[in-house]
């Protein structure tokens, strides 16, 4: 019980007092746990962005490196709207004006625009969740590799 109160307070802000505490009680060091988080975290980031997004990061939390892949995601994801941008645009000035299929282009690309936030808010909820009870059950969080009927192989946390 100590464990669970001084893991939650621990979460909310950083007290050594507090964290000497829960390193004493519990299986697990907070420093390990933390780092644990961060593995999965990482894991999960590139199984689903790609190992470029997750990668060569100055994160020190798995909340700071779903925030700087969020970033990257922003930053190449307005990099792609602005290419399609500039080549529609280019199609306009040689054709006087958008066509219906350059129109439905657009909006088909707006549509996955605002499908793709949507997927990153459900996945950093999804993270987030995972995380907070991560901290509440410690020493719950590990890797576990799966394969698949054609041999791939994931990591996955259980």
């Amino acid at each position: 019980m100590l464990v669970d109160i001084a893991g939650a307070v621990l979460a909310q802000i950083d007290d050594q007092d507090i964290e000497a505490a829960f390193d004493r009680h519990s299986d697990i060091a907070r420093q390990d746990l933390k780092d644990m988080e961060m593995e999965v975290t990482a894991a999960m980031l590139e199984e689903v962005f790609g190992a470029q997004m997750a990668s060569a990061h100055a994160a020190a939390s798995a909340n700071e490196l779903i925030e700087q892949v969020s970033i990257r995601l922003q930053a190449q994801l307005q990099a792609e709207a602005l290419q399609r941008q500039a080549r529609s645009e280019a199609r306009r000035a040689r054709r006087g004006g958008p066509t219906r299929a350059e129109a439905a282009a657009e909006r088909r690309a707006q549509a996955e625009q605002d499908a793709s936030r949507s997927v990153r808010d459900v996945f950093r909820r999804l993270v987030a969740s995972f995380a907070s009870r991560s901290r509440a059950r410690p020493g719950a969080t590990c890797l576990q590799e799966r394969h698949d009927a054609t041999g791939q192989s994931s990591l996955r946390a259980r």
